[in-house]
């Protein structure tokens, strides 16, 4: 596997009023991360083809879900990429991606959702079946196999025959990106705008959380959940209440986190996506509140940053993606099969 090194740096500019770190540990930056999909590579032929979304398959393959060029498959061994002109994919813009039962579900951009079962594709879209909108922000699965999808004022419900729709109150605030995740007792959540929300019995909970515009969210083990937030930075709810966690001025790390990723043992892998400045991958242990961090030279700073989306996988090895490509790490080794 060739591999391509490259370091990131984080800065710090946020404080917070509710802060549940007292004496938070810093630990000397983790190592570099191996860069496999360079910014010179596939990605590259689409100026606009940032990344959307990462996804992990039961085989351990690493979907890549890009905006303008379709979707990258790495199998650990070489790149496969879908196009609506190599393939079923019903357009280049793809915003999210399901792995549920030897199929993949990919949520467009602008021509609603496409299904690939490894052979065959199907296509679904608001001129040929009750799927309301073109533009899916966010797909999940609950644990009957039913495939929820969320645009701009919908949430959609799909059995593989039948979609259903439920309007959602433009109050709630969910603009593109929205987020929905289904936790281990299958119930529906769902970020935005304004906070998050859980979806039980038909109706829109609402928390009530300080929490922000919410880009992104993972439930640990415990069912707490930990919320990406670019103006909260990090915050973590337990069911009752939201706390936010902030490291020691002393490191200068940069919390505008727009995406986060859960590994086995609950290590909290945080995104910084600050234009302003180079990229973050950023680890956080909640059991000693202790920090680690990547950090660059100067002189790959400015194409270092935008870490827009990671997925831990079942290695606990973590993907990450940023305007440099994609990269994976793992402080004891990657271990890839």
């Amino acid at each position: 596997m060739r591999l391509l090194q490259l370091t990131l740096i984080l800065l710090l500019t946020l404080a917070f009023a509710c802060n549940k770190n007292d004496d938070p540990i810093i630990e000397d930056p983790i190592q570099e991360p191996d860069y496999l999909l360079p910014r010179s590579g596939l990605l590259e032929t689409n100026p606009h083809g940032s990344v959307n979304e990462i996804e992990c398959d039961d085989q351990n393959n690493v979907w890549i879900c890009t905006n303008g060029n379709g979707v990258v498959k790495y199998s650990g061994l070489d790149y496969q990429t879908y196009t609506n002109l190599n393939s079923g994919l019903a357009s280049n813009k793809v915003n999210c991606i399901v792995s549920h039962a030897n199929k993949l579900y990919f949520g467009t951009g602008d021509n609603g959702l496409s299904i690939f079962d490894g052979a065959n594709w199907e296509h679904y879209n608001r001129y040929n079946s009750e799927l309301p909108k073109d533009e899916i922000f966010d797909m999940a699965m609950d644990q009957s196999g039913t495939l929820w999808l969320v645009s701009y004022d919908n949430l959609t419900s799909f059995d593989g025959t039948e979609f259903i729709s439920t309007r959602i109150d433009l109050e709630i605030g969910l603009s593109h990106p929205a987020v929905i995740k289904v936790d281990k007792n299958n119930e529906i959540w769902l970020g935005g705008n304004q906070g998050f929300f859980k979806y039980s019995n038909q109706t829109f909970n609402d928390f009530d959380q300080p929490i922000g515009s919410l880009f992104d969210f993972d439930f640990d083990s415990n069912e707490n959940i930990w919320l990406a937030s670019p103006a909260y930075g990090l915050q973590m709810f337990n069911g009752d209440t939201t706390y936010r966690y902030t490291p020691p001025d002393s490191i200068n790390l940069d919390l505008t986190i727009f995406t986060v990723a859960i590994d086995s043992e609950d290590n909290i892998w945080c995104g910084s996506s600050n234009s302003s400045y180079s990229g973050a991958l950023i680890k956080f242990v909640p059991s000693s509140e202790q920090w680690s961090y990547l950090k660059s030279p100067s002189n790959v700073a400015e194409q270092a940053y935008n870490v827009t989306s990671m997925a831990a996988d079942k290695y606990d090895n973590i993907w990450a993606s940023s305007l440099r490509g994609l990269c994976i790490y793992k402080e004891d080794g990657v271990t890839y099969n």
